[in-house]
């Protein structure tokens, strides 16, 4: 069973699924889905795009009409500049409006007590703005009078819509996408793929809206958007491992190269019942391609507690219960941000180089890790 609020087009890829007659187990999808109508897309989409200054002004006009007001983009550095010039904004620094940020730069201790905190503010109706990156459209339990998300593929801007008028409280609330003129998606190819098709579904939905049952996260709408997507990465879906010049489908299914080499170095086939390379495939698999280091980051005193510890002499018996303990204050540190990093002296190795640790300067109560090693922002406002 597939359950899913984005339903992938999964029986039109290369190795396609093999669907029932009919796999809905909900009849009549488009007025169930019309019930349950919380929010209306608005594409504000231009083709330069619009800087951090356009972006925090459009938030500012928005905080006219609502009082909480959440902007999700792509990038980090996007996130951040939005952040740091909203705080300077009067609309949103000065006027008593919560801003909040959120990124993979925060530790999870961090950005479990920058959402506890959050939520507190928009139950007692105080006007909220957040600035995050991806990390809330999924597994976060809140609600915005208005979302605000940077072009991205339309199953994300649909997770995004989930964090719009999340309850029903109002009949109908909207959910805009832009286009950010901060982002650089050269590191994030799967991301920049779906922007690409999302942006073209646009284009069509605006010329035969009725195609799509006038709806952009239609049933229709995301069945067009998959089809799209998997066509552009068909090349992609195999997995293919350069280090090995084979993919990983080929040795997690048929795996004819290595059952061929076996037939001919020992003149049979082997004895197995399944041919699948799994020791293989484990070594080369990667979640997430560009490997990151774990960073110990000093988030408060607990923290700055665990990293003295490793620093000093061990009891090999403590030391699983200090491992485990520090994984809520871990941050995964990419190569280019770690370069940075080193080049300001910022990390400094721990256990014989077995645990990186974070300096404290290089860490912020309000964004979390900062490469540039600035520390806190005095221009920022909660």
């Amino acid at each position: 069973m597939l359950c899913t609020a984005t339903q992938p087009a999964l029986d039109y890829v290369k190795h396609h699924l093999r669907l029932s007659e009919r796999p809905e187990m909900i009849g009549s999808l488009d007025k169930v889905a019309q019930r349950f109508k919380r929010v209306e897309i608005e594409d504000r989409t231009e083709p330069e795009g619009w800087g951090a200054e356009r972006l925090a002004e459009f938030v500012g006009e928005r905080l006219e009409e609502v009082r909480s007001v959440l902007v999700i983009l792509n990038t980090k550095t996007a996130v951040r500049k939005l952040f740091d010039r909203l705080a300077k904004d009067p609309r949103t620094g000065e006027s008593g409006t919560r801003l909040f940020h959120l990124s993979t730069n925060m530790c999870a201790a961090h950005r479990k007590n920058v959402l506890a905190e959050m939520i507190a503010a928009l139950e007692a109706e105080e006007r909220v703005v957040c600035v995050s990156t991806q990390l809330i459209e999924a597994g976060v339990d809140i609600s915005f009078e208005c979302v605000i998300r940077s072009l991205a593929g339309l199953d994300s801007i649909a997770q995004a819509a989930g964090r719009c008028n999340r309850h029903g409280k109002d009949a109908i609330r909207k959910v805009y996408i832009v286009k950010s003129a901060d982002e650089v998606l050269t590191r994030l190819p799967e991301m920049k793929t779906g922007a690409q098709i999302t942006e073209r579904l646009l284009y069509e939905f605006r010329q035969s809206p009725e195609r799509f049952g006038h709806e952009l996260l239609s049933a229709a709408a995301m069945n067009a958007y998959f089809r799209y997507f998997f066509h552009q990465m068909k090349e992609e879906m195999d997995y293919p491992i350069p280090q090995l010049d084979y993919k990983m489908f080929d040795l997690l299914s048929a795996n004819k190269m290595y059952y061929e080499a076996y037939k001919n170095k020992h003149g049979r086939a082997p004895e197995i019942l399944s041919r699948s390379s799994f020791a293989t495939a484990e070594r080369y698999f990667e979640a997430i391609g560009n490997a990151a280091a774990s960073v110990l980051v000093p988030y408060n005193e607990e923290a700055e507690s665990l990293i003295l510890d490793l620093n000093g002499e061990l009891d090999s018996r403590k030391l699983g219960d200090l491992l485990r303990k520090a994984q809520k204050y871990v941050v995964n540190i990419y190569d280019h941000e770690m370069r940075k990093l080193i080049r300001n002296e910022d990390v400094y190795p721990l256990l014989n180089g077995h645990v990186l640790a974070l300096r404290k300067a290089a860490y912020s109560d309000l964004a979390g890790v900062e490469t540039d090693g600035e520390g806190e922002w005095e221009t920022a406002v909660i």
